[in-house]
Order: structure tokens, then C-alpha cells, then sequence
């Protein structure tokens, strides 16, 4: 099955699908039906720019809400399938010795996964991102972006078909974001 009650779950659940690139060299995402890796199909993984920025403005825009730091608290506690299978290969730097953590709180929104050192979110999407829920989603994408923050989503029933996919999706995209964190230098 898919995400039992994540609606119900998640409450202020936030994080997005955001590419890190320089803006003035946005492209739009691309479709989930043209990403391919290995032969392998991987419709989920959708990417958007997002600026890097420098370090105080990044942590005064992401400062956690006390409500998010509370409802994260308990998310951690609760996680849904697929978010347990993926935070087993996250956790421990397990990929390319990057740390992640799981439902981290990020202003007033919490992460499913996030790794500071690349400033990268996985958000995994299960029934419950339809609707009313995909609004919520692009507003959350948006905030994500002024924030500089790259966003992966993947749908659960990926997770399970296809972890090998994801997770080498997960690591080029680490990796990329993290070396750009890195060598970042403001104008």
C-alpha cells in the first residue's frame, strides 16, 4: 500500500521539488515521464532552480517555527513505509558521507529528508498529494526556492519499484548540490 493517513500524518508537512541553478539560468522542470536512469523508469524525481545563497540569509530564512520543531518531534516517530525503507539507506551518511536528517523542520514546514550540507529535500509523495494537497505543495515549492533550497520528489510507489533508481538520483543530486554549496562565493 501506499502512505496510510499521511494527510493526517504530515499537518504542516512541507518541502518541495527545486533544482539548484543560477537563475538566470532557470529551466523548467522536466516532465517526470522524460527522466530515465539506467533503463530504469523514474517518474517522480522532478527538479526546479533554486538560488544558492549565502550562509546567514539562508539559516534567518529557515530558522524552524517552535510548531514545526514540535510536530517534526513527532513525525519521527511515525514514519510511513517508504519513508522508513528510504531513511535506511539515508541515514548514518550512507550516501556519498553526506548527512541527512529525517523530518526536519525548515520555518514553518518539515522536510522529509533534508541534508544541509547540500541544502537538498526528498520529499516522498503518496496518495495523499493530490488536489487540495498539490496547492499546498506548490506554495511550499515556492518558499522552498527564495530559500535555496533543492527539492527532490518521489512518488512512494517508486521508493518500493525502483530504490536503486532513486537512490542514484538522490546521490548525483547530493553531490552536485553539495560541491555547489561549497565553492559558493557572493557577488
Amino acid at each position: 500500500g501506499e502512505v496510510p493517513s499521511a494527510a493526517r500524518r504530515r499537518g504542516l508537512h512541507s518541502a518541495t521539488s527545486l533544482k539548484t541553478a543560477p537563475s538566470s539560468n532557470h529551466t523548467p522542470p522536466t516532465p517526470p515521464s522524460a527522466k530515465r536512469r539506467r533503463g530504469l523508469h523514474i517518474s517522480p524525481t522532478i527538479h526546479y532552480p533554486a538560488p544558492v545563497l549565502d550562509h546567514p540569509t539562508y539559516r534567518a530564512r529557515t530558522k524552524p517555527t517552535p510548531q514545526a520543531k514540535q510536530r517534526a518531534k513527532t513525525l519521527r516517530d511515525n514514519l510511513s513505509p517508504p519513508e522508513q525503507l528510504l531513511w535506511s539507506y539515508l541515514r548514518n551518511n550512507q550516501i556519498a558521507d553526506l548527512p541527512f536528517r529525517s523530518q526536519h523542520p525548515l520555518g514553518p514546514y518539515i522536510a522529509d529528508f533534508y541534508c544541509r550540507d547540500a541544502r537538498l529535500v526528498i520529499e516522498i509523495d503518496g496518495k495523499t498529494h493530490q488536489a487540495d494537497q498539490l496547492t499546498h505543495d506548490k506554495v511550499r515549492d515556492q518558499w522552498m526556492q527564495s530559500c535555496g533550497i533543492h527539492v527532490l520528489r518521489v512518488q512512494a510507489r517508486e521508493v518500493f519499484a525502483e530504490l536503486e533508481a532513486v537512490l542514484r538520483t538522490i546521490r548525483s543530486t547530493a553531490v552536485q548540490r553539495a560541491e555547489e554549496i561549497r565553492t559558493y562565493k557572493p557577488l
